[in-house]
């Protein structure tokens, strides 16, 4: 049998197309209908035959012997053998119509295409007749049976090579396409093994009939063929079912194994893979679809995104790629393309999470990580030192010129302490205005007082952006290790203290450079005693500052907002006072009290407004994870259950954020406490927070409103209170300082307002004083209608 002989377009397996969906009953009606037509001639004692030989060339289907290696692939079965077993018990014409029906069929099994084809179906019975007539030539001049069958099948192969030819040359192809690039081999092998399977087939028919196990009947051709037919049935299932199995195993094992290890430059893997599927004599990834014979390709995307292909080539003396090996071909292909794909998006994914959006600098999350490396892995004579950097009035420049010129001297800052750091050096952005450097393998403290000052020094030079010239000075603190210690933090914080002493030492002319190992300035301890003193004589006190509804015009909720006096100082900077608490260890015992404070005047100011519940107060990230701060938290809340606690984080603090605190987080807001996202928008935002956290208020930052004039500041506003809206979040925009802002927002669709418009922050007996006046009523609230 031949199949493909006449086709006119590329095999499956060098273009990937799948087969076409044509009914195989179509072919069965056919070589039903042509075989009833065959009976109605010859009826009677020949329907064993035939349907013997039927089978026969069905079980016979699958075994190919592919003998060219151009593009239509034509192969030779073992058809032949059939045709000349069964030549000695049926009349000619009747074997060749039986023969030819068969060939439909197995047609059919195999590739539903060709019975759409009627060229390629004529083949058949030309082959068949060559056969035949051969084989009676052969007969009728006394050549044994063997030399008639041997003779008769090198017609069947010859007629096929030339339909082959003819066909090619009717597709446009040069002359001797089919003839030219023969597989010498295995169109040996089909000879062979047509002839020999003939001989024995006729052979064993023969004996069979000698033994007259039934007298008058071709028993023993009827039973030869059926025979014939699920041997090779078994032999090429066999075959197949192992080849499957490779195939099937390794594509188990290549998903087993994902993601795969695959280094960005390499291909090892997807081949490595490739070669456990298909059968091959080469593999390789190219950048072009190679075409030719004996070579299938797969498209796969690098990762860059580009398009390469992966390639299977077998040498000329080898069977063409199936299919079934294309198809294998592709899946490792794909699953290698889904492993870039997933590696490329998580290196993205990891670079966004441990790189400061603004400057390009790690953020402090990768400044954590790499100077806990580098601690634990630096040798026991290696010193490390850890320069922090802090921008002098940088909320200054920013309340000048705008948030836009303070972002771009941020870029500029990084970009010149890349400069100024040695390249072994690991600089990166902690704050909004705050840097640190790594200064691994440093050679002693006056080393890295050098590095220190060559960063104060460039870093101070004038900043040009734009049409403005913005002049800034910088304080550094230094901390140097001469040994691996247990916690490097404490290198950090000891740097930041340091910072701070020399910007105080600045303030009063003192020298910048002498950050190490220095007696602390007399201003710098008297600010220390002082928040040591407000915090441990609890002179802390609270003031508290309205949220207003504008729509409906009322109060709902208020913000306790920490103070503290001191004698000789004044009032205490509420930055700077935190600050500080946290660098003397007081920072649990200044929002221990300021907590106690704010639920206790709360509670009491409830007796004039029942419906003031909602409390909000500011703390740390890293506060969620004291186990101080749960216990005092279920305290209050059971002592004064009329109020809702809503605790606010800074947008800024987020960066110090682990996967415990969202734990964390998650864990209290179970328990009914409310979380804030404070002053979003003052540095580069990531909605990603709102969604991470779970925040239940988004508090915007004044920042965004300095440019509302501009269409494009309206719509960032417009698009955050409809985000809000739509992850039922309450939006409340800081800052509101006037009417016409009020109005403005108000237009944007705005609700929630806080800011100096409305009321600054009070004294609890001062809020007392408004309750008993407004109640929670707010008369300079707007109250516009709601939309829709």
């Amino acid at each position: 049998m031949i199949r493909e002989a006449l086709e006119d377009q590329p095999p499956p397996a060098l273009t990937g197309a799948r087969s076409a969906r044509v009914p195989i009953e179509a072919g069965l009606v056919a070589a039903v209908v042509l075989l009833a037509v065959v009976l109605a001639g010859w009826p009677g004692p020949w329907l064993p035959e035939i349907a013997a030989s039927i089978l026969a060339l069905v079980g016979c289907a699958r075994f190919l012997l592919r003998y060219s290696t151009v593009d239509s692939v034509p192969s030779i079965g073992v058809g032949a053998a059939v045709l000349g077993a069964a030549s000695l018990a049926m009349p000619a014409p009747l074997l060749l119509a039986a023969w030819t029906t068969g060939s439909i069929i197995a047609c059919a099994v195999l590739d539903r295409r060709l019975l759409m084809r009627p060229l390629a179906i004529a083949v058949f019975p030309l082959v068949a007749a060559a056969y035949l007539s051969v084989r009676e030539l052969a007969a009728g001049a006394g050549a044994p049976p063997p030399v008639a069958i041997a003779v008769a099948t090198a017609a069947f192969v010859l007629v096929a090579l030339l339909v082959a030819e003819l066909q090619a040359r009717l597709s446009g192809d040069a002359a001797g396409a089919v003839l030219g690039r023969l597989r010498p081999r295995p169109l040996l092998l089909a000879f062979g093994l047509n002839t020999v399977l003939a001989v024995l087939l006729v052979a064993g028919a023969s004996l069979l009939d000698a033994l007259a196990v039934l007298p008058g009947t071709r028993f023993g051709t009827v039973v030869m063929l059926i025979l014939f037919g699920l041997i090779v049935l078994a032999a090429t299932s066999a075959v197949e079912h192992r080849a499957l199995s490779r195939s099937f195993d390794g594509l188990s094992e290549a998903a087993l194994q994902l993601p795969w290890a695959m280094a960005r430059e390499s291909n090892e893997q997807i081949l490595r893979y490739a070669a456990e599927v298909v059968t091959a004599d080469r593999f390789e990834v190219v950048d072009a679809r190679p075409v030719g014979p004996g070579i299938v390709a797969a498209r796969f995307r690098d990762a860059d995104g580009v398009d390469r292909f992966l390639v299977a080539a077998r040498g000329r003396d080898r069977a063409p790629f199936t299919e079934r090996d294309a198809r294998a071909l592709r899946a490792v292909a794909h699953l290698g393309a889904e492993t870039l794909r997933v590696r490329r998006s998580t290196s993205e994914l990891e670079r966004e999470a441990y790189t400061d959006e603004l400057t390009g600098l790690p953020n402090y999350r990768a400044f954590q990580a790499a100077l806990f490396d580098i601690n634990a892995s630096r040798a026991a004579d290696s010193q490390l030192a850890v320069v922090y950097v802090d921008l002098d009035g940088f909320k200054a420049v920013n309340d000048r010129y705008g948030h836009e010129v303070g972002n771009r001297m941020l870029q500029a800052v990084a970009r010149r302490l890349r400069g100024a750091v040695r390249p072994s050096d690991r600089p990166a952005r902690v704050g909004g205005d705050e840097f640190v450097v790594i200064l691994p393998d440093v050679g002693d403290a006056q080393q890295a007082e050098v590095v220190a000052g060559r960063i104060r020094e460039q870093l101070a030079e004038p900043y040009v952006i734009g049409e403005h010239v913005v002049l800034s000075t910088v304080s550094t603190g230094v901390a140097h290790s001469a040994h691996p210690i247990g916690d490097p933090t404490l290198l950090v914080e000891q740097a930041d203290e340091r910072m701070y002493s020399a910007r105080g030492r600045a303030l009063h002319h003192g020298a910048p450079g002498d950050e190490v190992d220095v007696p602390v300035d007399p201003l710098g301890s008297r600010l220390n005693g002082a928040v040591a003193a407000v915090i441990d004589e609890r002179r802390l006190w609270v003031a508290y500052q309205p949220v207003i509804d504008n729509v409906l015009g009322r109060v709902v909720s208020v913000e306790a907002l920490v103070r503290g006096d001191d004698p000789v100082l004044g009032p205490l900077e509420p930055g700077l006072l935190v600050h500080e608490a946290r660098r003397l260890g007081r920072l649990h015992a200044l929002t221990a009290q300021v907590l106690e404070l704010a639920f206790a005047e709360v509670s009491a100011l409830q007796s004039l407004a029942p419906e003031l519940r909602k409390l909000h107060v500011n703390i740390e990230v890293d506060q969620l994870l004291d186990e101080r701060l749960r216990e005092l938290l279920d305290r209050l809340r059971a002592e004064h259950p009329s109020i809702e606690l809503t605790l606010e984080l800074t947008e800024n603090s987020l960066n110090r954020a682990s996967l415990e605190v969202m734990n964390a987080v998650s864990d209290l807001a179970s328990q009914g406490i409310a979380f804030a996202l404070d002053d979003f928008g003052q540095a580069y935002s990531s909605v990603l927070a709102i969604v991470q956290y779970r925040f239940q208020v988004l508090k915007i930052d004044r920042s965004l409103l300095r440019d509302l004039q501009e269409h494009r500041s309206q719509q960032v506003v417009r698009a955050l209170v409809l985000l809000a809206r739509k992850l039922r979040v309450q939006a409340v925009v800081e800052g509101v300082e006037s009417q016409s802002l009020r109005d403005q927002l108000a237009q944007l669709g705005v609700r929630y307002m806080q800011g100096y418009y409305f009321g600054r922050p009070v004294s609890a007996q001062r809020l007392r004083l408004r309750l008993e006046r407004h109640g929670l009523d707010e008369g300079r609230a707007s109250k516009p209608a709601l939309d829709g």
